[in-house]
């Protein structure tokens, strides 16, 4: 190991220690087993209707009941939470391209990260690179119940020169990531076409989600018709639009969507990138990251604006045809790096739907059921239901009609704990933006 990663791990770990006691003895009263939500709209997801003064019992991590409040009654032993016949219960939202802290991620503590999520409403992470210590991390976010979101990790990334034979036995070795508990495989780069078509059939046989970039020589055509689980980045679509083949465009745009293929297009990475818009130092959440991180990235945009400003971005033009196709297999995800903001990023993505086309709906849609429907989990988590997980964000007001909804949170369910925006305001009032982090060299 580099001296650098090793100073890199030991910083982190110091940092990990204090933020950990703090939050740790913040968290000590929120181990609620037996959770009603009383007299609640509930925003079930399984389609568009509110369901009006309810109450939704919670009990060991799972939906009990979803039933009139006015003829509920809350049993003994319940921490009741009151909605007042004024909130909007609907489900936890997943962020579906997270790269965690660390070497390739953003410098900043791995428990600060997660509690920002939590506190925008994220209940669950789509994490898009791999790193040999994530199964154990997961493990430890719940073993020493961390304020954080359900982690659904990739396996080892294929990339080029990896050393791993790929055509002989894909389902072994596709099967044995399984077992080891990883929920996706990430392909990065380095398969020729014929390869990468035998590893994405595998996949689906194995039903182990393929997803990751689309490399310009692998064609888009065959990806989607093998049916891979998920495309990152719109890579694939973007050579198509520069070489203005419009016709072929809108065609695998429409048999992506046959072929339920989900389509994560980090809408809001490239438009920073692009666009370098000055409203960036007003984004939400930006106070509670480590000064250091935030000064460099002032930097870059300083020097951007200077050099590049308002470039094409080719992605929101994609987007808009995405939304004219009616597509509904899409994710939410935001990517980590400069002015991504962990879990407050959510309404910055949406943003960019909502300007193409996509109804609130659509867009709640693609943040919380698509979240599970691309694990074909929804039979699990994404929706509010009797039986499935109480994964769950109270809100003040109804998202459907304003998604700005989600920057007024009164509350998040997850892991079978209730946070309260009390609860959560004081722990992020109590992380320390001013430490410096020692990123890797």
């Amino acid at each position: 190991m580099l001296l650098s990663q090793v100073c890199w791990k030991w910083c982190c770990g110091r940092l990990l220690f204090v933020t950990g006691v703090m939050v740790g003895l913040l968290l000590a009263s929120r181990a609620d087993a037996q959770v009603a939500f009383k007299d609640v709209h509930v925003i079930p997801m399984t389609d568009t209707t509110v369901l009006e003064h309810q109450t939704v019992l919670v009990k060991d991590h799972q939906i009990e009941s979803i039933s009139d409040a006015n003829t509920t009654r809350i049993p003994d032993g319940y921490t009741t939470v009151d909605g007042e016949g004024t909130a909007y219960l609907m489900p936890g939202m997943m962020n579906a391209h997270a790269h965690l802290p660390g070497p390739q991620g953003l410098e900043m503590p791995l428990r600060d990260y997660m509690l920002m999520q939590v506190a925008a409403g994220v209940t669950s992470l789509r994490v898009m690179r791999y790193e040999e210590d994530h199964l154990a991390l997961r493990k430890q976010t719940v073993d020493e119940a961390w304020v954080a979101p359900r982690l659904y990790l990739t396996a080892p990334a294929i990339r080029k020169d990896d050393g791993i034979d790929y055509v002989s036995g894909p389902e072994s070795l596709l099967t044995s990531y399984q077992k080891l508990g990883y929920d996706h495989i990430k392909y990065l780069n380095g398969l020729d076409s014929a390869t990468h078509e035998v590893l994405v059939v595998a996949a689906n046989r194995v039903g182990l989600p393929f997803a990751g970039h689309l490399p310009p020589h692998i064609d888009l055509q065959n990806t989607i018709r093998a049916r891979q689980r998920g495309i990152e980045h719109f890579h694939g679509y973007t050579k198509l639009l520069i070489d203005q083949e419009l016709d072929e465009l809108k065609t695998l745009i429409r048999e992506s969507e046959q072929n339920r293929v989900f389509n994560c297009p980090t809408a809001d990475w490239y438009h920073v990138q692009k666009r370098l818009p000055a409203t960036l130092l007003d984004r939400k959440g930006l106070e509670f990251l480590p000064v250091a991180l935030v000064d460099s990235w002032k930097l870059w945009l300083q020097e951007a604006q200077a050099k590049e400003p308002n470039l094409t971005n080719g992605r929101e033009v994609l987007l808009k045809m995405f939304a004219a196709a009616g597509a509904q297999h899409m994710l939410l995800g935001w990517d980590d790096g400069r002015f991504m903001i962990p879990g407050f990023g959510v309404t910055s993505e949406m943003e960019h739907f909502s300007r193409a086309g996509f109804s609130h709906a659509d867009i709640l849609k693609f943040v919380t059921v698509n979240g599970a429907a691309f694990y074909d989990a929804g039979d699990q988590f994404g929706s509010l239901q009797p039986g499935l997980r109480a994964d769950a964000v109270l809100l003040g007001s109804n998202p459907l009609d304003d998604l700005d909804a989600l920057n007024r949170i009164q509350g998040v369910m997850v892991n079978g704990k209730w946070y309260s925006q009390e609860f959560l305001a004081q722990s992020l009032a109590k992380l320390k933006p001013s430490v410096a982090m020692a990123g890797p060299q």
